[in-house]
Order: structure tokens, then C-alpha cells, then sequence
């Protein structure tokens, strides 16, 4: 569709009408990602020209435009040109969760605020406190960029369930909640139901893991939401 000016013009009058009818103050673009899962390499800068033709048909209707956007330094190299979003865009909403997952072979926090020492480099670009100086280093107004945080959890079934800790072995997705029935993640509702979990918080990456015998999940809660909120 960006890539074709006759669909982009369909679109944003569509988003316009769609906007108008409803009463919605604004449109928030969720392009997981711009050149990548297959995208063509154009795909970076027809994301540009459809933000400017947003823009420009939102101007007159007073209405906002965001663009919520990956925290990974590889996509954020491949997908976005953000000095250009930044010159359309009023907020850029930082998707700063999913960092880790069971994807990957052993425990990892879903949304740490800080490295760890002990992590590989490739790693210890995976936190929230890189993402945020990332986008700013690369052209991002800090008064434009918002920080996403995530209401749930990556969970993991440990190899070992005697060895919980930040780090620990894994064997693949933990179980699915009652509530999320999606193996690999945990509501935060479904962690505060749930009294069996015993907690803990990490003051690395200022966030909490809990395990409960070989189930393994790393989220966020309000002690690491707040610090997150005014670091």
C-alpha cells in the first residue's frame, strides 16, 4: 500500500472519514516493521511519504498522528529514517517490551531497564535505557518520544527448575494463563491471581521475575513501572 500513491490516498481518507466518524483524536501507526519481515528495502522511505501525506490531509482536522515503533537497534537501523518521521510525527511511542522472550534458549526478562554485566553484546543492547538514548542519538525529539510498557509478562519453562534465577537454561514458551491462553506470555492479572509465584526483584534491570517450579516469567509491576515513569 506505501508504496503505491493511489492506495496512500485511499487510505488517508479513509483514516481522515474514519477519524471524523468516530470522534478519535488521532491515528497511531503500528507498521511492524517498514523493509523488514519480508518488506522491500523502499518500504523505509514510502513509510516517510505516507506519514507526510497524513500529515498534511490530518493538518486541517486538527487531528494527531503517532507511530508506535520497535526498541531494537537492528530494526530500528533497517526500518526507520527518524529525523524524517520526526518532522510528521507528534508522538513516537517506543514499544519497549518484547526485548526477550522464549524464542530465546534461556530466561531473559521482557522489558529490562538496564544491561547486565554478565550478558553478551549483542544483549546488552536489549534494554530499555539503550532503546530511549538510541532513538534520541539517531534524531528523535525527546519531547516526541513516549514510553511503551508492557502490562504482562514473557514466560519460559526452565530445564531445571532448581535453577530460576535471570539467565536460567530453558526448554521453550511457559504455559498458557487462564485468562491470555497464549503460551509464552502471563497478564499481570493473571501473576497477582495466581499466589503460588514467588517473586524477584532484580535491582540490574530494576524489574521482578517470579517462578513457580519449572514455569519462569519476567515482567513488569508497579515497583518497576514507577521507576521506569521517572527515571
Amino acid at each position: 500500500m506505501a508504496a503505491d500513491a493511489g492506495a496512500r490516498a485511499t487510505f488517508v481518507k479513509s483514516a481522515v472519514d474514519f477519524c471524523k466518524k468516530y470522534d478519535f483524536d488521532g491515528l497511531d501507526m503500528d507498521w511492524e516493521y517498514p523493509a523488514n519481515r519480508g518488506g522491500a528495502a523502499a518500504d523505509k522511505q514510502n513509510f516517510i511519504t505516507l506519514l507526510k501525506e497524513l500529515k498534511e490531509a490530518f493538518a486541517p482536522h486538527g487531528l494527531l498522528l503517532s507511530a508506535a515503533v520497535s526498541a531494537g537497534k537492528n530494526t530500528i537501523d533497517t526500518a526507520y529514517d527518524i529525523p524524517g518521521m520526526a518532522k510528521y510525527l507528534d508522538f513516537i511511542n517506543v514499544m519497549a517490551y518484547d526485548l526477550h522472550g522464549s524464542w530465546e534458549k534461556t530466561a531473559g526478562h521482557n522489558a529490562p531497564l538496564y544491561e547486565r554485566p554478565e550478558e553478551s553484546e549483542g544483549d546488552k543492547i536489549l534494554n530499555v535505557d539503550y532503546a530511549i538514548k538510541y532513538w534520541e542519538k539517531m534524531g528523535a525529539p525527546k519531547n516526541k518520544i513516549i514510553l511503551g510498557m508492557g502490562t504482562y509478562g514473557r514466560s519460559f519453562t526452565l530445564a531445571n527448575p532448581s535453577d530460576n534465577k535471570l539467565g536460567a537454561a530453558t526448554t521453550g514458551p511457559g504455559s498458557a494463563g487462564p485468562m491470555t491462553k497464549e503460551p509464552g506470555m502471563l497478564g499481570y492479572n493473571e501473576l497477582c491471581l495466581d499466589k503460588e509465584w514467588t517473586e524477584v526483584f532484580v535491582p540490574k534491570v530494576e524489574a521482578p521475575y517470579a517462578y513457580k517450579g519449572n514455569q519462569w516469567v519476567g515482567y513488569d509491576n508497579v515497583k518497576s513501572i514507577g521507576i521506569k515513569s521517572t527515571t
